[in-house]
């Protein structure tokens, strides 16, 4: 090596480097082999947050190498402690004692020889939630699956002791469990102490919820207490839950949480368990054992189901509940109506379809709107396009309709990388690279010029943006090089195409 330009040299691989103004990529051959690398060189100087440097590729046999090579040069311009192991055919790069990038080889790596198990369920980022209760962990797997959490509950962890909640206060229970099983475990815990505080029992149940009248009995228990109150106005009520959730060598988080109603008359309802059929929730005169899921998650349903008239059906009858109710602010319908948008984009990632509405050009649309009929038109418009494309739309392959949907939420971020797409599909820049071009005949940076222009072609056609703002609106902030790579792909300047569609 020497200090201008860096070199590695054998019979199979033969790399030079070189330390410049910005990073840069060459290789021998042609397009075909600058794809092979690009991606993974771009990944690989993001990841490690490396500005000027410069390799050519002029033959290479393994990735190892390669990998060694790059990161050698590293450490001799900065001195950082950088250095990669092989692991069962990923390559692990590593500064200091921390995991920094994996690198897949274009052909991939079994999940059970990289992780020891070939069950997605064994790996991951793992939270025990502090119950036995099945119907719980059911709604916390249901919030946390998003995240790509998974989630545990005290049923997996048989030989653990019961922690007694001997504590006075909702958050004092909550900590004795959560820092416990923490403990006794070495995981994230989450745990919850949650009940119901009746004013005119001055609290009472409280924390002695579950133990207030014994097992099944706290209706009645609670009905007899408040026999006499025969004023609805003196029996408010509020549903107190307090979280917690510890981990070794980290101060415990606190969230607490309030729900205002009154005691019913009668139990009602069989969608809840304990008080839930006497709690009246609110204003709305139904318990919360009565309450149905959400609107936007019954649209949902009947969309991923392809419920067409069920689908049809429940629009109507939310028309005319907003047309018979003039007493519902504006903003409490627009907060509903884009809850029901974004069902419909939900329900077509569900169903890997594409729609073209963008969460941010439904921002920009809904806060123009000031009628009710205008809003539900664009909804009902929206719904029969969807089904329109479940219809006339093929399914996809699953990772490319991932890839796609996350370019189409992304694509207004000037950074958005090759890297930052496999990450989110959980796999190599290499191998997501290969295997986009294989599926669609493009390449990542091809698709997502193509998408961009496209938004672009969108955005021009509307004379209330600026040429400038619609460069920045679709990742670029270079208005130059946006207005090149337009007329690249168009044939026509930006002012140009505005014009000639005026």
């Amino acid at each position: 090596m020497t200090k201008s330009i860096l070199e590695y040299k054998d019979e199979q691989d033969w790399y030079l480097a070189s330390f410049g103004s910005y990073n840069h990529l060459t290789c021998f051959g042609g397009d075909e082999a600058y794809e092979q690398f690009v991606d993974f060189f771009q990944a690989l100087t993001n990841v490690l947050a490396v500005s000027g440097f410069q390799l050519h590729i002029a033959k290479h046999s393994s990735d190892l190498r390669l990998v060694s090579f790059i990161l050698d040069c590293l450490k001799e311009e900065t001195g950082r402690d950088l250095a990669v192991t092989q692991h069962q055919g990923a390559l692990v790069v590593s500064e200091g004692d921390k995991l920094v990038y994996v690198h897949v080889p274009r052909e991939g790596v079994t999940l059970s020889d990289f992780f020891g198990s070939d069950n997605k369920s064994d790996f991951g980022d793992v939270l025990l939630i502090a119950t036995r209760n099945e119907g719980k962990t059911k709604e916390f797997r249901k919030l946390f699956g998003k995240l790509g959490i998974k989630v545990e509950n005290l049923n997996d962890y048989p030989d653990l002791p019961e922690v007694a909640e001997t504590g006075m206060t909702f958050e004092e229970n909550a900590r004795l469990k959560a820092e416990t099983i923490s403990e006794l475990t070495g995981k994230m815990v989450l745990s919850d102490d949650s009940g119901l505080q009746v004013d005119v029992l001055g609290g009472l149940p409280g924390v002695w919820s579950a133990r207030f009248a014994g097992p099944d009995a706290t209706n009645a228990k609670l009905l007899h207490e408040l026999a006499m109150v025969l004023d609805d106005s003196k029996r408010t009520a509020n549903f107190h839950t307090t979280l917690v959730v510890a981990a070794p060598g980290c101060d415990s988080l606190v969230v607490d949480a309030d729900w205002k109603g009154y005691i019913g008359r009668e139990p009602k309802g069989d969608n809840g368990f304990g008080y839930d059929p006497l709690f009246l929730v609110g204003n709305t005169g139904k318990t919360a054992a009565e309450l149905s899921a959400s609107p936007e998650n019954e649209f949902l349903t009947l969309l991923t189901e392809k419920n067409k008239e069920k689908a049809k059906a429940f629009l109507d009858n939310l028309f005319l509940y907003y047309n018979q109710n003039q007493n519902v602010l504006p903003n409490q319908a627009k907060d509903l109506y884009y809850k029901l948008f974004r069902a419909l984009d939900n329900a077509a990632r569900q169903l890997k379809l594409t729609l073209s509405d963008t969460q941010e050009n439904l921002i920009d649309t809904l806060e123009k709107i000031f009628s009710y009929n205008e809003m539900h038109q664009k909804l009902v418009k929206k719904t029969e396009i969807f089904f329109q494309t479940a219809v006339s739309t093929e399914e996809e392959n699953s990772t490319i309709f991932l890839i796609k949907d996350y370019i189409g939420q992304k694509y207004m971020n000037e950074t958005l990388s090759v890297k930052d797409i496999s990450d989110h599909v959980f796999l190599s820049t290499s191998y997501v690279c290969t295997f986009f071009k294989n599926e669609t005949g493009q390449t990542l940076n091809q698709y997502l010029t193509e998408y961009r222009m496209e938004k672009a072609k969108q955005l021009l056609s509307d004379p209330r943006y600026k040429i400038t703002d619609i460069s920045s609106r679709v990742g670029y902030s270079d208005g130059n090089y946006f207005g090149k790579s337009f007329k690249k792909y168009t044939g026509f300047s930006p002012s140009e195409y505005r014009e000639k569609m005026s």
